[in-house]
């Protein structure tokens, strides 16, 4: 019976040995496997920290192309605005080209009615050019009678 304890224990610290070695060989599997993970994630902070740069940098490059755009379309504003003396400038109005464009066609619209509408107006009403005629003329009136009568005349 001793020596079937004894083979039991030798058994035993065999199977021991083996689990230990398996243990050993998993440890070192996840060992070599955590620092190809940790040298992967420091290739992607890197890579990270550059695109962030990038990032910045093109966000600048972004406001200051945003800055020149408006500069530019207040610019043709401008240019519109006094390629066109019968329109007033407030009538132009907008942040892009194409709404600059639009304002400027409603505009036009706008004054070609009130033209039209002025012209419609004239035709059926002329005034002379000119003081207008005055009316009882009496230069036998003195002076006091003048005043006193052009007082009296309601407005």
């Amino acid at each position: 019976m001793d020596e079937i304890n004894v083979k039991n224990d030798t058994n035993q610290e065999n199977d021991r040995e083996k689990t230990r070695d398996q243990l050993d060989e998993l440890l070192n599997r996840a060992r070599t496997k955590i620092t190809g993970l940790e040298e992967s994630l420091s290739a992607k902070e890197v890579e990270m920290a550059t695109l962030q740069a990038a990032v910045r940098s093109l966000e600048g490059r972004l406001k200051n192309s945003e800055t020149d755009l408006a500069g530019a379309v207040e610019g043709y504003r401008t240019m519109v605005t006094r390629a066109n003396a019968d329109i007033l400038p407030e009538l132009i109005a907008g942040k892009t080209l194409p709404e600059i464009e639009s304002s400027l066609l409603k505009a036009r619209a706008i004054v070609e009615r009130v033209k039209k509408g002025l012209e419609a107006g004239l035709d059926g009403e002329r005034y002379p050019a000119g003081m207008p005629e005055r009316g009882d003329l009496n230069t036998s009136l003195s002076a006091r009678e003048k005043i006193t009568r052009g007082i009296s005349v309601p407005r």
